[in-house]
């Protein structure tokens, strides 16, 4: 999502480790920025920042195909 400030932003999920359980894990959103859209680190695709219907947050969608996710 580019920004009026002509900076691209990516927002991202990460979760440390493979959960077996909801708590215990540490979890947080990455925002990373870049002039450049195309040399994103990590590579991935399709992501989706959308607000929700009620403007009490946003939803976030994206696709890391390395590691088998899908859309």
């Amino acid at each position: 999502m580019r920004g009026p400030d002509g900076v691209f932003r990516m927002y991202v999920s990460h979760i440390t480790g493979i959960p077996d359980r909801r708590e215990g894990h540490d979890r947080r959103i990455v925002h990373y920025t870049s002039s450049d859209p195309w040399h994103w680190l990590p590579p991935v695709i399709d992501s989706r920042v959308h607000p929700l219907p009620d403007g009490s947050g946003r939803h976030m969608r994206y696709k890391d195909e390395a590691h088998g996710s899908h859309t």
